[in-house]
């Protein structure tokens, strides 16, 4: 059972967690995979854009020969 007269003292100790989690989360960088791999979006820290977007060539070669993929 909970102790009373500790939620202070609990809540204080959540509250840490939380800023030790937004800490934490805002250090990370993490990588979308599409397409089969060709395209790849890196995205930094807690942005919903991806600051970095990356199309594999080989999935393009057949565009920017004209041909028909």
């Amino acid at each position: 059972m909970i102790n009373p007269l500790k939620i202070s003292e609990m809540l204080s100790q959540a509250n840490q967690m939380q800023e030790e989690v937004q800490r934490k989360l805002g250090q990370t960088v993490w990588r979308e995979p599409a397409v089969a791999g060709a395209v790849t979006a890196t995205h930094e820290r807690q942005e919903a854009a991806p600051q970095k977007l990356r199309i594999d060539p080989s999935a393009v070669v057949g565009l920017a020969a004209g041909s028909p993929t």
